[in-house]
This record gives structure tokens, sequence and C-alpha cells, in this order.
């Protein structure tokens, strides 16, 4: 019971992070959760599809209460990383650190256009549509791809240290931060 404690809390804390710390600090790209995007891939690669899916959806729940975005928009975008990462992991071996990094650059890149343009087409109506080219500007799209690389590597040693700790703290070893 306590280590679901642990990793709700854990949870409860990328999200925070996402919606306090990372929209505040970067608000000219607009509120892209690239950090739930992030968690989303490193979930799945470490976990698989199928063990990351809980982790996920309550993440991507989390995401939205915080955002105060619709209620299921986090968690949409949040599964389909999700299982992109995992259709990309199956059929290409990622053995090298750079390759995936890549990999999580470009699908957090991609995921964050596609994010920007569907929140904005749902939230703001058809006339949005119009100025997509301003909603995926040059300057806009720059800072999602640039911003998704070092995301990805905090995210993903954050979340390896606690699954690490995790481990140990379910094996019975004294849990010491």
């Amino acid at each position: 019971m306590t280590t679901m404690f642990a990793r709700f809390m854990f949870l409860l804390f990328l999200a925070l992070l996402q919606a306090s710390f990372f929209n505040m600090l970067f608000p000219s790209i607009g509120p892209v959760p690239l950090i739930l995007f992030s968690a989303a891939m490193v979930f799945t690669i470490m976990l698989g599809f199928d063990r990351a899916v809980v982790p996920v959806i309550a993440l991507g729940l989390l995401s939205d209460i915080f955002s105060s975005d619709r209620l299921g928009i986090g968690v949409f975008f949040a599964i389909g990383v999700a299982y992109t990462a995992s259709f990309f992991s199956r059929r290409y071996l990622f053995d090298h650190r750079l390759l995936l990094t890549l990999f999580a650059i470009l699908l957090s890149g991609a995921a964050g256009m596609v994010f920007l343009v569907v929140t904005s087409a749902v939230f703001a109506g058809a006339d949005t549509m119009v100025g997509i080219g301003h909603v995926l500007s040059w300057q806009r799209t720059a800072k999602l791809f640039l911003l998704s690389a070092p995301l990805f590597l905090l995210v993903s040693t954050l979340i390896e240290s606690f699954e690490r700790r995790m481990s140990y703290s379910e094996a019975g070893a004294k849990l010491k931060w």
C-alpha cells in the first residue's frame, strides 16, 4: 500500500511540475504538456504498454486537473504517445541512448504540435483553423523540439531513479532518500 501511495505522490509531483513550473517558465510555447508526453514515453519503454497504461492514465488525469483543460484531453494524448512509443520500440531496437533520445524528441515535438492544433480547434472552434500558421509558427515549433530533449532526459532520470528506489523498497530494503 505504501508503494502505491509513493507512486501516486510521484505522479502528482510530475503533474504539478508541469502545471506550476514548466508552463510558467515557458509561456511562449503554450500549454503543451511536454512533461506528460516524456513521462508517458519513459513509462512505456521501461514497463511496456500493458503495465504503463495505469500510470499514464493517472498522470494524464492529474495533468488535466491541474492545467484546467477539459478532462480527458491529456489522457487521450498521453495514451496516444504511449502507444506510439510502444509501437516503434517493439519494431525497432533502440540500443543506444542517443537513438532513444532522438526518437523521444521527435515524438514529443510532433505530439506537442498535434496537441496545439487539436486543442486550438476544439476550444476556439472552426475559426481557429484559418489561423493555423500562427498556432504552428516556426519559433514555437523550434522551441517545442528544443525543449523536448532536456525534458526527456530530466524526466527519464527522475523516473528511472524513482523506480529503482521503489524496487529496493518492494524487495524489503530500507528506503533512503
